[in-house]
């Protein structure tokens, strides 16, 4: 649950709209290393993923369950996740070196 909508609850706030933006941009820049690598991004994700909730969480900034449940959910959706965004972002990356003959 987000605690500080600024608008109804059935929407997502702000706040998390920007932080997925930023998020976005990641992966064509600082995380673009991570390209290839399935079993570290998977890593990555099921790890950093219910961190970033957990941190978040102890912000104020959400509402978690404290179960066990809730993280594995989190961990399995990131490690999903993760892979996919960056394999979509070097699809659409804007940055790709042009190669002249």
């Amino acid at each position: 649950t987000y605690e500080s909508h600024g608008w109804s609850n059935h929407l997502v706030p702000a706040w998390i709209l920007t932080m997925w933006a930023g998020f976005v941009t990641l992966l064509n820049i600082s995380l673009r290393w991570m390209r290839g690598r399935l079993l570290l991004s998977i890593l990555f994700g099921a790890i950093g993923g219910p961190l970033a909730y957990a941190a978040a969480a102890g912000l104020g900034a959400v509402r978690l369950n404290d179960d066990l449940l809730s993280y594995l959910t989190l961990s399995f959706g990131w490690a999903i996740l993760t892979p996919l965004l960056l394999k979509l972002a070097e699809k659409f990356d804007g940055y790709k070196v042009a190669k002249y003959v």
